[in-house]
């Protein structure tokens, strides 16, 4: 009888889990991978700045880039610069449309757009990322303000 129980527990809880699981993916919490396309339509919508940032995997100047990035966007976040960040991995087939819309010609390629999607500012190629960090800060402070007065 007891092992009855722990199957019939065993059993529940595999189902319960596959309910989590489908109910996670057709909300959109998991599986589903948006296009860069999809994620600029969506940082649009917040009427906010945004950053796309062109990358690929196969590319050197892309893979050393990766820490001083990863490094400055966590700064930005303790400064509450907290504008979206849209990573586009030129090399995924569903990306490569995307990449040549925006003209993208060289990896790794940052775009900061205003909240109506003009470029703010674009960098490509080996950036200087202190630079890049300060022009951001600056760029948030007069939107900031901006924002402040229209209100």
């Amino acid at each position: 009888m007891k092992k009855l129980f722990r199957l019939l527990k065993v059993v529940l809880v595999f189902f319960a889990a596959l309910v989590f699981l489908f109910s996670a993916y057709n909300i959109g919490l998991i599986g589903q991978e948006i296009t860069g396309r999809e994620a600029e339509q969506q940082a649009l919508s917040q009427e906010e700045p945004y950053f796309l940032y062109f990358y690929s995997s196969d590319c050197v100047m892309s893979r050393l880039a990766d820490t001083p990035l990863k490094e400055m966007q966590s700064r930005l976040k303790e400064q509450q610069v907290d504008w979206r960040w849209i990573l586009i991995d030129v090399e995924e087939e569903n990306e490569m449309e995307f990449s040549w819309h925006k003209q993208v010609q060289v990896t790794p390629t940052l775009f900061l757009y205003d909240e109506f999607g003009h470029i703010w500012q674009q960098y490509a190629g080996s950036m200087d990322w202190l630079m890049i960090e300060q022009e951001i800060l600056e760029a948030y402070h007069l939107w900031s303000k901006a924002k402040k007065t229209m209100e």
